[in-house]
């Protein structure tokens, strides 16, 4: 063999032998410091298949038993299965509904329910509301999720195996996630983050595909290698088997439960209002198929913010005088957008009178219109928008906005003051799917309305809420910035004398009226499955994203692998029970001092260091991924984000503990050794069990006999637990 020449590489070959070959010119002590140490392999690698067995077993065992103890209590509504369980709900009935993250997990978990029974009518709307398992079958639904969790263990075990880690150190790993109790906590209910590494569960799964992919494009880099001695041809055979199992396979399965998605809810239901009103229209019972109708002037409006499903609000109240930040406002009316519907959400919708601005021009009834006696808003028209309970019109001025000082202040303005500031009233309604001079229509048609003066967009702020001035409402102002989302509205309900239900009176007399009234009917054309899909995908990207609302349980990434901060998902003063998502502290500490301890500094062989930065170096890559980009994201964010990383970072402490076993010389005997590894690996156990169980009544709500006992259990004072 030519020294320094690399050779084919048998992928069946272990890693030592495979790496023979790239240490053919070591020093002749290297390579008998490796032959000894090849000849002197303790029971770390001598592990029996039995003991490898009996391994298994334990595993198996302890992660169901962990799991599925209590399964059923409390037998109330927890923390998010106010969503996920109302999901289930929506999916048995067919009912649309909208969620930021992909369909797999809730189909399953809507699978798992329709196979026990479950008829959908329970909507799990309240936390704590009792759960009657005569309609519900509350211990099968989380079942599922239970499993998961426990083979999510076993999976981890084998795979630290596969990747030649011993039976203590694999067993180490599997049991700081067994006796996890945020893993435990996650995994007991109607939830989803316990298995969302899967990208069609959740989009956290993005972070798995890019971790795989970066191994793949590493492999990949080897094999180009012009020493491995491959063809070109059996190189493109080695990319396209990667290209078709690990991009084409997984995003022809990810539009697949999409398709399955969309033939399961064909009913109207919560989430028509965040999609388009194409999409809405094909929805049996739709709100848009029966009750959108042309609007006439002079009608009473409620304008909708698309993204937010917020009203376009005022009240009496005024902006103050001055900020805390020194800006002065206009002390005018303040305008927001508002979540309930009362009285102050209504608008009248007049049009532009050409005495106070002949530059637009005067608009011609049609026919139709002269019938009727009646004029339609449509686009591109500018109109006023008059609030009967104030007696003001709607406007914006050059002063800035409370929260955000790149956009303007939305105020009104007395219809009693003079008409010198009226083109500031006026708003074009600007429809990017109509023609100019096409009928507007109530729910279908989505518009900006942009000022004649300023030329900004009427905008509802993504996640600022003003202060209890403005009574804790949404930001509405003037953005220069037309194409944002957040500039999309819609006319919600209509109230005309020749409005009934939703419809015009029909008068058609002539056909003049008739051809009118064709050339305006909206066409309803079906969306195909890319069409629904592509909508779908950005507006989950959108909503995902601006999930900023501050929420008293949220925590930043910096504080997640140190056990700062915890989940309270339910509580029952009754015995003092509640159950608080809290990750073991000791299995915690020990995992984070795993990942950021220098370990492999211990080992000496050039193989062992080999094997450490390729197989564990891929699950230091994993845990770095699926945890540093939170620390970039904008979104509201909880610890229960960092649970797939906690996984990886359990796998990495238990090989970086077992490369400090693999690197040691033989300085004692072969027996003594692997006693005194087993030794180090059962006292960490043993430290991390007694801390799951120390624990565990906040993970099974199993409730305390005073408050002293819970008060004993707040080892930091970040932990917000209940009735202390």
């Amino acid at each position: 063999m030519e020294v320094g020449v690399r050779h084919r590489i048998n992928p069946n070959q272990n890693v030592s032998a495979a790496l023979s070959d790239n240490t053919a010119d070591a020093s002749a002590d290297e390579v008998k410091k490796d032959n000894k140490l090849e000849e002197n392999k303790g029971i770390i690698k001598k592990d029996s298949e039995i003991g490898w067995f009996l391994a298994l077993i334990v595993v198996i065992l302890f992660s169901f038993v962990t799991r599925f103890w209590k399964l059923s209590e409390p037998s109330s509504v927890v923390f998010d299965e106010i969503h996920f369980g109302k999901f289930v709900s929506y999916y048995i009935r067919g009912t649309y509904f909208f969620d930021v993250h992909p369909p797999l997990g809730k189909m399953l978990l809507a699978l798992v329910g329709y196979l026990a029974g479950f008829d959908g009518q329970f909507l799990f709307d309240t936390i704590g509301v009792e759960i009657v398992d005569k309609y519900v079958p509350i211990y099968t639904m989380r079942s599922f999720p239970a499993a998961c969790g426990a083979i999510t263990n076993v999976i981890v075990f084998l795979c630290l195996k596969e990747i030649g880690i011993s039976i203590p150190g694999s067993f180490l790993g599997a049991a700081l996630l067994i006796f996890d109790n945020a893993l435990i906590t996650q995994s007991r209910f109607i939830l989803l983050d316990i298995n969302k590494s899967l990208k069609s569960v959740k989009l956290v799964g993005l972070f798995t595909v890019a971790t795989v992919g970066i191994a793949v494009i590493t492999d990949l880099w080897r094999l180009m290698d012009i020493r491995r001695g491959l063809s070109l041809r059996r190189f493109g055979y080695h990319f396209f088997a990667r290209v078709f199992c690990l991009i084409v396979l997984p995003c022809a399965l990810y539009l697949i439960f999409f398709f399955i998605h969309f033939k399961i809810l064909i009913y109207s239901g919560p989430g028509d209002p965040y999609m388009s009103p194409k999409f809405q229209a094909e929805l049996k019972g739709s709100a848009v198929q029966y009750l959108s109708t042309e609007i006439p002037y002079y009608s009473n409006i409620t304008l909708k913010n698309r993204n937010f499903q917020a009203y376009l609000h005022s009240h009496h109240n005024t902006y103050p005088q001055s900020y805390e930040d020194g800006r002065i406002s206009s002390g005018g009316q303040i305008v927001t957008a508002n979540f309930e519907n009362d009285i102050n959400n209504y608008w009248v919708i007049a049009p532009v009178n050409t005495k106070f601005n002949p530059a637009i021009p005067e608009y011609k009834l049609t026919a139709e219109e002269m019938k009727r006696g009646i004029r339609y808003v449509r686009n591109n028209d500018y109109v006023q928008f008059f609030h009967p309970p104030t007696e003001s019109y709607l406007l914006t001025h050059d002063i800035v906005s409370p929260l955000t000082s790149t956009h303007m202040e939305i105020t009104t303005v007395s219809q009693n003051k003079p008409a010198t500031g009226y083109n500031a009233t006026l708003w074009m309604i600007d429809a990017k799917d109509l023609e100019p001079g096409q009928k507007i229509i109530s729910l279908r048609t989505h518009f900006r309305l942009v000022n004649f003066i300023y030329g900004v967009a009427i905008h509802c702020h993504r996640g600022l809420l003003l202060p209890s001035w403005g009574l804790g409402q949404l930001e509405v102002n003037g953005n220069k910035n037309l194409n944002e989302e957040d500039n999309i509205w819609y006319f919600d309900e209509i109230i005309h004398e020749q409005v009934v239900r939703g419809k015009s009176h029909e008068i058609r007399n002539s056909d003049d009226e008739i051809e009118t009234e064709e050339k305006d009917k909206k066409v309803v054309i079906k969306l195909t499955f890319l069409q629904k899909f592509y909508e779908l995908q950005r507006i989950m990207i959108i909503y995902n994203a601006g999930i900023t609302t501050t929420h008293p349980y949220s925590s930043s990434p910096f504080s997640w692998p140190f056990v700062l901060r915890g989940i309270s998902f339910w509580e029952d003063a009754d015995g003092l029970r509640q159950i608080y998502l809290l990750g073991n502290p000791v299995g915690w500490w020990i995992s984070i001092t795993g990942c950021l301890g220098r370990g492999v500094d211990f080992v000496e062989s050039f193989h062992v260091r080999l094997w450490f930065s390729r197989g564990v170096g891929f699950l230091v890559l994993a845990w770095l991924m699926h945890y540093v980009p939170f620390f970039i994201m904008g979104r509201v964010l909880f610890v229960h984000h960092y649970l797939p990383s906690y996984i990886f970072s359990a796998m990495v402490t238990a090989a970086v503990i077992d490369s400090v076993g693999r690197g040691i010389q033989s300085v004692i005997s072969l027996r003594q050794r692997s006693v005194g590894y087993w030794i180090i690996v059962s006292v960490l156990i043993v430290v991390n069990v007694g801390s799951f169980l120390y624990f565990s009544p906040l993970t099974y709500g199993t409730g305390f006999a005073s408050k002293e006992e819970i008060l004993s259990r707040k080892w930091l004072q970040s932990w917000d637990l209940q009735y202390i």
